[in-house]
């Protein structure tokens, strides 16, 4: 259970600081500067998937489909 706490919350801080820098990407001065916060947030993004396939393969942390349908 303290494993899963612990996944829980570094996800949490995950979704955080992507939106930090999702926010200095819109809100870049420059080319330059967008270009290296994308950079970065696009690393962020990735890490960020990687967390969540190892808590759902580890059982910690699950998705419900929903039907399209509806």
């Amino acid at each position: 259970m303290q494993d899963k706490y612990l996944m829980e919350n570094v996800l949490y801080a995950s979704k955080v600081t992507n939106d930090l820098y999702m926010h200095a990407v819109i809100e870049s001065s420059n080319d330059k500067v967008m270009l290296l916060f994308n950079k970065v947030l696009q690393d962020c993004l990735k890490m960020h998937n990687e967390l969540y396939k190892e808590m759902e393969m580890a059982g910690m942390y699950t998705a419900q489909n929903i039907d399209v349908n509806k």
